[in-house]
């Protein structure tokens, strides 16, 4: 089990997104449940494990909507809106039917770069990471690959979503790095932490709030945000810019405010009911408070500690994925234990 994101209901049941395993599934009671995909990387004429149709390369993110679950195939360079009530699969952006069939080793050569105005289906995308709604419906994607974010117009007629064409937010470049205060479309980022497997891009998670969209600048170990269009640093880059005029990393700053501190490739975001900004990345899980001071709450880069623990402090973790419930426990996708993590809000 490789768990990759989380996300949490509203009546609390976590779903995951299992990149090896090629699923999405859930823990009910207990148990594991596969409910979306988990037939592997060449799946022509395979069965599911789960209940619903349908084959995943490498999902690397899951949003539920409502009874539906919005997930990011990022081998397919895909976006799949999966209805668990109708047993129905809508592919909505990204990969064509060549590409969702083929084998995994040509999967990379499918994606895209859809440009502004153009439908969201077809070779559009390359390598979502993930997806976040504003208040309109609208649909905002990450691109590792494409090093950019992109905002997908809504069509939604109240009763079930949809999305017509493309607008760019934050235009694909060179991986690079901004100061803030400039036009989303005029500022340079570096969303994906770069590995020589092309189908492992990690980096770029979004969240909404409020209309306001925070992401993950992971390859530039900064959190930013965009609001009124403009982009901001809100975490991170608090010892200033390398020879090559990105931010540095590091673990330091806590007790300060986040702009002060120092991060290592940040690699997913949520936000709890009190406005409080929680930020996965290597080893560590910070906590930006709404007044903007930062602390480590879990984690440690201690090799020899222990895998779980009862002081959240003190044991070593490797968090790819976060979600808040509806009481403010945080859930983590934790790559180190292979599982899923509860931090208990009032435990």
């Amino acid at each position: 089990m490789t768990p990759w994101h989380v996300a949490v209901s509203s009546a609390g049941t976590p779903f995951l997104t299992d990149f090896e395993g090629h699923r999405v599934f859930s823990i009910l009671d207990g148990r594991i449940v596969s409910v979306l995909g988990g037939g592997g990387e060449n799946p022509s004429g395979h069965p599911a494990t789960g209940p619903m149709p349908g084959e995943l390369a490498y999902p690397t993110h899951v949003n539920i909507v409502g009874d539906d679950l919005l997930v990011t195939v990022g081998a397919s360079h895909a976006i799949v809106l999966a209805s668990l009530g109708e047993s129905r699969i809508e592919l909505v952006a990204g990969g064509v039917e060549d590409c969702l069939t083929e084998h995994s080793s040509s999967l990379i050569t499918c994606d895209g770069h859809g440009g502004e105005g153009d439908p969201p289906i077809g070779r559009t995308l390359s390598h979502p990471t993930s997806t976040a709604l504003d208040s309109h419906d609208d649909l905002y994607v990450s691109e590792a690959h494409g090093n950019r974010i992109v905002r997908l117009k809504s069509t939604a007629d109240g009763r079930s979503l949809s999305w017509e064409q493309i607008e760019i937010v934050v235009p694909s470049n060179p991986p690079g790095f901004s100061a803030d205060g400039l036009p989303a479309r005029d500022t340079l980022v570096s969303l994906a932490m770069r590995d020589d497997n092309p189908r492992l891009a990690i980096g770029g998670r979004l969240l909404i709030h409020d209309d306001v969209v925070y992401f993950c600048d992971t390859g530039n170990h900064v959190v930013r945000k965009i609001e009124k269009g403009v982009v901001s640093t809100i975490a991170g880059g608090g010892l200033g810019l390398d020879q090559d005029g990105f931010p540095l990393p590091g673990h330091t700053g806590d007790g300060e405010l986040a702009t002060r501190a120092t991060l290592t490739f940040p690699t997913d975001l949520a936000m709890d009911s009190q406005g409080n900004l929680f930020v996965s990345e290597f080893f560590y899980i910070r906590k930006v408070s709404r007044d903007g001071i930062i602390n480590t709450i879990a984690g440690s880069d201690d090799r020899m500690a222990p895998i779980t623990g009862a002081d959240p402090l003190g044991v070593r973790i490797g968090p790819m994925g976060l979600a808040v419930d509806g009481d403010d426990n945080l859930y983590v996708s934790d790559l180190a234990a292979r599982g899923l993590r509860v931090i208990w809000r009032n435990r």
